[in-house]
This record gives C-alpha cells, structure tokens and sequence, in this order.
C-alpha cells in the first residue's frame, strides 16, 4: 500500500520545486544551459538524501516489499510500456489537434509535440533501464547501493552532456552565476526535493517516468500529492498577484 511518507514526499518535493523554480530534470536542464546556482540545488539534494539515510532505507524496503495488491502490469514491463505510451500518445495528439491553430515559436517546438518526443525517449530508456532517472540514482547511492555505480554515472554524465548540446544548440547556453539569493533559494528548494525524493524514493521523474508506468503505489501517491500542492500554491500566487492589482 501506498504509504503517508510518500504523500509527505510529494508535498516537500513540490515545495522544493516551487521554491527552487525548476523540478529535478528542469534543474539539470537549467544547469545544462549555464545557470549555475542550479548546483546549489543539486548539492541540497545530495546532502539531504545523505542526512535522511534511515529514511530512504525505510522507503526503498517499503518499495521492495512483495505488495498485498500487486500490479498487473508489475510484471509484464513491455505491456506497461505500450499500455503508457498508448494513453499518452492518445491524449497529447487529443491536445496537439486543439492547440493546431495557434501559432508555435520559431525557436521552440509545440508544448504537445515535446511531450510526446519526452514520452517516448523516456518509454525507451525505461525499457533499458527503469531506475535510470538521476533523483533514483542519489537515493540509491545516499543509501549505500553503489552496484553498477560506474555505469549509472556514466549515463548521468551522457544525459547531461545531451542537455548541453540541445542548450547550445538552441543558442540558450550562458554562463550565469546568479545573485546570492538565487544561490540561497536554490540551496534551500534542493534541501527540500532531497528529503522529498528520499521519502517517495525518487523525484518528480522517477515518479513520472516509472511510477506510472509500473502503477507503483508509493510513486502514483507522491505524484498526485506534487501536482496537488502545486496547484495549490499557483492558486495562491495567482490569488496574491490579483489583491496587489
């Protein structure tokens, strides 16, 4: 069963996000491009994830235990594959058709479009790996499993080479070191994620990109809880920006 620390888990990394103003692959993203208080949050993350050591050993054993309910996709990863990728093709084209009469940036793709290209390069990557989202690989080693470490860091250094690439490629990337403040409120949101991902385990990503695709109960339960809160807290900002108007 889905476990309160998850939903504890998926408001804190919420927090963390809106706080940090990106989620775990934005931050990398981020950082790709040259915002390099950005490694402020990624060192939060790393020493929180540290610190909450007895935590994710409580989190990873709940997620390895045999579920009362196991999925039926628990066991069969290639139909949960095609069934996840089937839905989020149908929806996203459902959205692209909408949105075909407005009018793209000549510099970005179609918010629709990007989805789907993430929805099946991540599909793909699941295939291969599903643990391969990097806030899985922190949890992982903050815990003491540096099985096949060499491996997954080379994987983490190609993603984020990758992100380099498609930043310079798009003319985005700049060195920017940031204010203090963006360095502190980078720092702070990472703390946040970090102890968010411990209890889930994992960030937003593996949340998204293996939770749903496996119907994992912790993760779907942390990723309802995020989206939740952080509709929540837009509401709130937007509430605030209209009292100033």
């Amino acid at each position: 069963m889905a476990s309160l620390a998850a939903a504890a888990g998926g408001a804190l990394f919420a927090a963390g996000a809106a706080v940090n103003r990106h989620c775990a692959m934005g931050t990398l993203a981020a950082l790709a491009a040259g915002e390099l208080h950005h490694i402020a949050t990624i060192s939060g993350m790393v020493a929180a994830a540290v610190a909450a050591t007895p935590l994710v050993h409580r989190a990873i054993a709940v997620m390895a235990a045999p579920p009362g309910e196991p999925s039926l996709l628990a066991n069969v990863p290639v139909l949960a594959i095609a069934g996840g990728a089937t839905v989020a093709i149908i929806l996203l084209s459902a959205l692209l058709r909408r949105n075909l009469g407005r009018a793209p940036s000549p510099q970005l793709w179609p918010p629709q479009l990007a989805m789907i290209v993430i929805g099946i390069a991540s599909g793909l990557l699941f295939a291969l790996d599903r643990q391969w989202p990097y806030t899985s690989l922190i949890t992982r080693f903050a815990a003491g499993e540096t099985a096949h470490a060499a491996l997954q860091l080379a994987q983490l250094a190609v993603l984020f080479a990758a992100m380099v690439i498609a930043a310079f490629t798009a003319g985005i990337l700049r060195a920017n070191w940031g204010s203090a403040r963006r360095w502190v409120t980078a720092g702070a949101g990472g703390l946040l994620m970090g102890v968010g991902a411990s209890l889930v385990p994992g960030g937003n990503d593996a949340m998204l990109m293996t939770g749903v695709p496996l119907l994992l109960p912790n993760l779907l339960v942390a990723y309802a809880t995020m989206i939740a809160v952080l509709l929540g807290l837009e509401a709130l900002r937007l509430r605030r920006e209209q009292r100033g108007l």
